[in-house]
């Protein structure tokens, strides 16, 4: 046994005491009824196993609610007060839930052996890679190009986020404990930080406040996703009774404990999960700090041309000088202009026919998933595609039935998404080829490297790329998302945290379900085959 390991195990059993001497119910000081705990060297850290077999529904752990760190605990913290406080005199504004409970978490660590969470924060990890924690030097391994761009924008705009909130928080402890020397009152960015990515990937749901609270014991629940039939709703009897509990984690207020259900049937010495949330990487690196590879969900977001772009054959024409330009041209003859590609202008009643079309939409699904296009991706594309014959003759609304419009419409459609799968193959396989050489000679040593995150993510957005082009040859018969389920069948140890975020009141998911509004729209029509549309066709 190496040091590392036996460090960690004494840390452990430190923890597992802590936990019986608050009323845990367990059974010696590494097993509990139903689990025990064991440590899982691919995932560098700690899960659980089955010590028993547990059946769907049953409670694997119940941790008593007196453990929580919350924003309940916070608001009794007299240091936090004093924290408030100063914010105030400063003129700033009030202090967030998640920034509430990262002033408790980094308040509480700097009190060390002191504080009541002692054997807990020292069980926590010390380094993350969620989005918010890629640097600069970091974020040079992801290209700033295309699908790419989304990683790299959304990273710095949570840097961004966090380091404004250190820097309005580390004014108010200057202030509160003005005059200290103690280390126990100095904070720095690197602490912040690690506060902030323990709250965001490691917080379960709770009633009382948005940001969840700190669950010891029970974020060491790794993750795994579950069908949406698997979640079943708590039901009331006829007589008022719960008949059947919900299979999320919750706190029971009868009992005090917050407890965590099997969503389906674990064996014996298997390692027993929970579901953190259901979504495409980009989600899950954000609040999580993991990406998953062969992730079913993952998702590439397409930009919407302009639909003069749809075709690529458009005529070219050779821009007229200025006015200026034609007089300097008769004293100084230029060479023949080259031809330029001019935008061509479309009438204002076709241009308003088809944003009609796609505002009937509600456009925010413009994905390509692992078995196509969305849906509403596919439908945008094909109006964007029409021709003004075909917008006059109101045939939008095939497209917002699902149904292609024409064969020309339908081979500008799929042009588009072909050119769209070279582009960004080609800007993502470099991305991820460099990643790979790069780690070929140097290896990380076991340490949490976010370059290793960064090429999981690309590997994925290459692995949906790779599906598009299956589609697009018709060699995979699935059906297009009509409406795609945030739902994933893959089991995750994850990788820097071991933890478990309860995120099913869906707080942070971007899927949005929209009901149209009904759209019907008037426009001059010169076919004798009008038809009216109604949004509800896009449903």
């Amino acid at each position: 046994m190496d040091s590392h390991t036996h460090e960690s195990d004494e840390r452990l059993d430190r923890f597992v005491k802590w936990l019986a001497r608050h009323g845990f119910d367990h059974e010696g000081a590494w097993y509990s009824s139903s689990v025990r705990v064991r440590v899982f060297p691919d995932c560098q850290g700690f899960g659980f196993v089955a010590s028993r077999s547990i059946e769907h529904g049953q409670v694997i752990l119940a941790v008593p609610e007196k453990l929580l760190m919350s924003t309940r605990t916070a608001r009794a913290c007299n240091e936090v007060q004093q924290v408030v406080a100063a914010l105030a005199r400063l003129g700033s504004s009030a202090l967030s839930d998640l920034e509430l409970l990262n002033v408790h978490l980094v308040l509480e660590r700097l009190r060390g052996a002191a504080s009541f969470w002692h054997e807990y924060i020292d069980m926590l990890p010390r380094f993350y890679s969620l989005l918010a924690a890629f640097d600069e030097h970091e974020l040079g391994v992801v290209p700033e190009d295309g699908v790419a761009a989304a990683f790299v924008a959304l990273a710095r705009s949570n840097r961004a986020q966090v380091t404004a909130s250190f820097e309005r928080i580390r004014r108010a402890f200057e202030l509160a404990f003005r005059g200290s020397s103690e280390p126990s009152r100095q904070l720095t960015f690197e602490l912040y930080l690690w506060a902030h990515c323990t709250v965001l990937s490691r917080t379960c749901h709770v009633p009382f406040d948005t940001v969840g609270a700190l669950v010891p014991f029970g974020d060491f629940l790794n993750h795994e996703a579950i069908e949406p039939s698997s979640i079943v709703s708590t039901a009331s009897a006829s007589d008022g009774s719960t008949e059947r509990q919900s299979r999320m984690p919750r706190l029971n207020q009868a009992t005090g404990m917050y407890e965590f259900y099997a969503h389906r049937t674990f064996h014996e010495g298997e390692q027993v999960f929970v579901c953190y949330a259901s979504s495409d990487n980009l989600h899950l690196l954000e609040f999580y700090g993991f990406a998953l590879e062969n992730n079913p969900y993952e998702r590439v977001p397409i930009t919407l041309p302009e639909p003069y772009e749809m075709d690529p054959s458009a005529r070219t024409e050779t821009a007229p000088p200025s006015r200026g330009n034609r007089h300097r041209d008769r004293r100084h003859p230029q060479p023949d202009a080259k031809p330029t590609r001019v935008r061509p202008v479309e009438p204002s009643n076709t241009t308003a026919m088809r944003r009609a079309a796609e505002a009937a939409m509600h456009l925010s699904d413009i994905f390509v998933y692992s078995n196509g296009p969305s849906f509403q991706a596919l439908c945008a594309l094909r109006i964007r595609a029409m021709d003004e014959s075909e917008l006059r003759r109101k045939l939008q609304w095939r497209a917002l039935q699902g149904e292609e419009i024409s064969e020309r419409n339908e081979a500008l459609v799929r042009a588009f998404l072909s050119r769209f799968n070279d582009t960004q193959r080609a800007i993502l396989q470099a991305a991820h080829d460099a990643i790979v050489k790069h780690d070929a000679t140097n290896p990380t040593g076991g340490v949490i490297d976010k370059r290793a995150v960064a090429r999981i993510w690309l590997a994925g957005q290459l692995a949906v790329l790779d599906k598009l082009s299956r589609w697009l040859n018709g060699e995979d018969d699935s059906q297009v998302n009509e409406e795609h389920s945030d739902e994933q069948h893959h089991q995750h140890d994850d990788d820097d945290d071991d933890g478990t975020h309860d995120d099913g009141d869906d707080d942070h998911d971007g899927d949005d379900d929209h009901d149209g509004d009904d759209g019907d729209h008037d426009e001059d029509d010169d076919d004798e085959d009008d038809e009216e549309y109604d949004d509800d066709d896009s449903e």
